[in-house]
């Protein structure tokens, strides 16, 4: 809970220097970016020593707050934007956090797989699905998990998976929720 509580001082420094999160949707930092990217935890528990890359993490999210949750599990956080990731990487280290690692290439560059992988309305469904698969292990337990508002059904019937929507505002009430999302994909 200590680092959870540091959040919002660091990201407030990184937030004057570039803009990571609008200055107007700062204000609602906790709700629409900790909290958003913590109802994975309502849902999911990642199994210790689990392998997850979070693509297109920006400046950590939803990577930074799930690695706090969960310290068992190892995050790679990869961006295609080097000062964005920039704070990723200055956050997890001023937090202590082992548990992440960060990668400034395309996620088509990456040669590894995993054993999750997750987004935060990174593209399209279809287009995240596309140069992201090579990443997911080959096994009936590896999944994706996408955070993903408003129409996005005719996205999801052209990723050839198994696909779970779960309503973020049938656990979090406040308004912010009420068209927010996360997709779980398996084989």
């Amino acid at each position: 809970m200590d680092r959870l509580g540091k959040l919002e001082k660091l990201y407030a420094e990184w937030n004057a220097q570039i803009n990571l999160i609008s200055r107007n949707d700062f204000e609602h930092f906790w709700e629409r970016h900790v909290l958003h990217s913590l109802a994975l935890a309502l849902y999911f528990k990642f199994p210790e020593g689990a392998r997850v890359i979070d693509v297109g993490t920006g400046g950590g999210f939803p990577g930074i707050p799930l690695s706090i949750w969960f310290p068992d599990t190892e995050f790679l956080l990869n961006d295609s934007i080097r000062k964005k990731l920039k704070v990723a990487e200055d956050v997890a280290a001023r937090l202590l956090l082992k548990n992440v690692k960060t990668s400034w290439c395309r996620s088509e560059e990456i040669n590894e797989q995993f054993d999750y992988i997750t987004g935060r309305a990174v593209k399209s469904i279809p287009e995240f699905y596309g140069f992201t698969e090579h990443l997911l292990k080959p096994d009936k337990h590896a999944a994706y998990w996408y955070w993903k508002g408003g129409e996005f059904e005719e996205e999801l019937a052209s990723v050839p998976m198994h696909t779970t929507v779960y309503k973020l505002h049938e656990m979090l009430a406040e308004p912010f929720f009420e068209t927010k999302c996360l997709i779980k994909m398996q084989r």
